[in-house]
């Protein structure tokens, strides 16, 4: 805290900041913001508010601060993050690039065990062991679908051009991956529940359940039924589609050591 702004503080001038707590559509949106800007375009409003998502992100609910403590705290990260900053500008912040692994990442086994079987549900999806010109069952084909940086996309809708719309089928394996593979992560990170948050482009039905957590094992559960909640199928007239997933917030519990520095933070917060 600067020399101006303890006087302001003694003397009683200092405005006082209110912790204000974001909703998970909001917190869904500055996440979506914060990791879709290159590092290198960060301005310190950019820095100041990733140390904030992270607090709103973590902090447990009902334990909010006090205005007096809000604003000690947040001075203090945002003094820090300054004085980094300055630090970085003439070459003497250490940068350690940290590498961090998924979880789980879907495989070929629990793709044709969780996943496939699933597709009965989507007039969309063609047979999965159709097979193609080459002899490939079409599961194999689609499972290339749900792999981020998969080369094969191209020739795999091409195979599927003679079988069903390669683009939505494409889309909605990838949806239905994605789904499975975050479940699958919230599972092994010890999440107990999700919550549900919802976007425009989501039903009427699911966006009943927008801001409701659900168990993550009742969830993956739905999936080895061959019923996933999320996606599902859309009958509208004579369309047929689906509803895509929502985005699933996993409920992490703050483990000690994870980030000792943040630990520390909180617990100053939540002793006061």
């Amino acid at each position: 805290m600067g020399i101006f702004s303890r006087i302001k503080k003694l003397i009683g001038l200092e405005q006082q900041e209110v912790f204000r707590r974001w909703p998970a559509s909001e917190l869904e949106e500055k996440k979506v913001y914060l990791e879709n800007k290159l590092s290198e375009e960060f301005t310190p409003e950019d820095h100041y508010l990733s140390a904030e998502w992270i607090i709103q992100r973590y902090l447990p609910e009902g334990d909010d601060p006090t205005p007096e403590q809000w604003s000690e705290i947040i001075a203090d990260i945002r003094q820090k993050i300054d004085i980094n900053l300055k630090n970085a500008a003439v070459g003497e912040l250490v940068k350690i690039e940290y590498v961090q692994l998924e979880p789980y990442v879907i495989t070929k086994e629990d793709f044709l065990k969780d996943v496939v079987p699933t597709f009965s549900r989507f007039d969309l999806l063609p047979d999965p062991y159709l097979k193609d010109s080459q002899g490939r069952e079409l599961w194999t084909v689609l499972f290339e679908f749900t792999q981020q940086y998969s080369y094969k996309y191209g020739e795999a809708k091409d195979t599927l051009i003679f079988f069903c719309d390669a683009f939505q089928a494409e889309k909605l394996v990838h949806d239905l991956g994605r789904t499975y593979t975050a479940l699958r992560c919230a599972q092994i990170e010890g999440s107990a529940k999700l919550e549900v948050v919802c976007s425009s482009k989501q039903c009427s039905d699911c966006m009943s359940l927008d801001g409701n957590k659900m168990a993550v094992e009742e969830l993956l559960s739905a999936f080895k039924n061959e019923a996933p909640l999320f996606p599902h199928p859309l009958h509208l007239e004579d369309e047929v589609s689906w509803c895509p997933a929502p985005y699933l917030s996993p409920e992490i519990p703050l483990r000690m050591g994870d980030d000792t520095e943040f630990y520390e933070v909180l617990m100053k917060i939540l002793e006061r």
